[in-house]
């Protein structure tokens, strides 16, 4: 947490008073120079962390790459397989087809056999009378019994065929939805790792940008410390000189006023008249009487009336960055005053507005309105 300490930035002339302060900034110097050491320390420590943690997410990404291919390798495999499975079916459904064809030839034959009785072939060769006749049907009765013997061979091939065909196809099935099941299976537990590692990177990261925070602002308190020793220890000294530039503080610099946002820097558009005109800060409902701020320490460039604006107070913040304070009932603060950091420099009213009681605020970048919620510090 930031101890902001430009309160004890004021330029004070009592030595019995200064000694004190300056005592105690130099004791607060050497509690930040230890706490900057830790905090130091930490954040290396954080960092190393976090790159150990993003070398683990990137070779964890490379395995998850890796296990793609292998899903998409196996998602192929499967397609070749289920190919082969179709040209399988077919297969078994022609060996089917031949089996029955076959079944039935060898139906017929046996049917024949069994007609002719237990003799069989020697029934055939006895009812020729001549040699010729005889020996050619000895030859024809060799035949049919060589093709009966093929023909129940070549059956019993098919069948063995249409059996491996079948475990085949059952083979493929197992093997195909095993290793699918097991890719599956380790692509959830990579990813399961990959979202853990990547949470506890960003707990770092966030850590890291928490602490990183803390020790700028640590840092800038004791640069904001030295300066206030050197206001109390030298003379003859320019107060602007003396000052830590403001835009080491854009984006944390106070409001100007307790009140709430009632319009935003830009383009507004009249409801009434329909018109568009440009905006060139924010608008703060305040009601009169209430304390005009001083957002960062500067001199006074113009504390006067001036016309739509009303009574207004203009504050040089060095490096060509001013600040408008605009529709004040009352000014407390004079050109050429060097004025500090929240310093009451007016009191609320609505001089110049046509809306009521409101504190116009603007801040000028190199004579360039710029949106001052970019500047001020977010509102609680």
């Amino acid at each position: 947490m930031l101890i902001l300490i430009f309160s004890l930035l004021s330029v004070q002339t009592d030595e019995t008073k200064s000694e004190p302060d300056v005592s105690r900034a130099r004791v607060r110097i050497s509690t930040i120079d230890a706490d900057l050491e830790r905090l130091g320390n930490k954040l290396d420590e954080m960092r190393r962390t976090g790159r150990r943690l993003s070398g683990e997410i990137g070779q964890l990404e490379i395995q998850r790459a890796i296990l793609r291919g292998q899903i998409e390798k196996s998602r192929l495999e499967l397609q070749e397989a289920e190919k082969g499975l179709e040209k399988n079916q077919e297969r078994e459904i022609e060996l089917e087809a031949q089996i029955a064809d076959q079944r039935q030839v060898i139906g017929k034959r046996l049917r024949a056999l069994y007609k002719r009785g237990s003799l069989g072939y020697s029934q055939l060769l006895l009812k020729q009378s001549q040699l010729a006749e005889l020996i050619g049907a000895y030859h024809y009765a060799k035949i049919l019994t060589e093709r009966d013997q093929s023909t129940l061979r070549t059956f019993t091939e098919t069948l063995a065929k249409l059996d491996q065909v079948r475990a085949d196809l059952e083979l493929i099935r197992a093997e195909a939805a095993t290793a699918q099941e097991q890719l599956n299976t380790q692509k959830k537990e990579l990813e399961k790792l990959l979202a853990e590692r990547g949470r506890r990177l960003g707990e770092i990261r966030k850590q890291a940008s928490q602490q990183k925070k803390l020790f700028e602002e640590l840092d800038l308190e004791k640069q904001e410390l030295h300066m206030m020793i050197r206001r109390f220890t030298e003379s003859n000294f320019d107060p602007m000189d003396l000052r830590l530039p403001v835009t080491r503080y854009k984006g944390r610099l106070p409001w100007p006023g307790a009140g709430d946002l009632i319009r935003k820097f830009g383009v507004y558009r009249d409801p009434e008249f329909s018109t568009k005109r440009m905006i060139n800060g924010i608008n703060i409902y305040l009601p009169k009487g209430r304390e005009v701020r001083t957002v960062y320490s500067g001199k006074v460039l113009y504390a006067d009336w001036f016309k739509s604006y009303g009574n207004l107070v203009i504050i040089d913040h060095g490096d060509k960055v001013i600040s408008f304070y605009a529709h004040c009932d009352r000014l407390l603060v004079k050109k050429g005053d060097f004025v500090d950091r929240e310093a009451v420099i007016a009191l609320s009213g609505d001089t110049g507005s046509l809306e009521g009681p409101m504190l116009h605020f603007e801040i000028r970048n190199k004579t360039i309105p710029e949106d001052p919620l970019t500047w001020l510090a977010p509102k609680k």
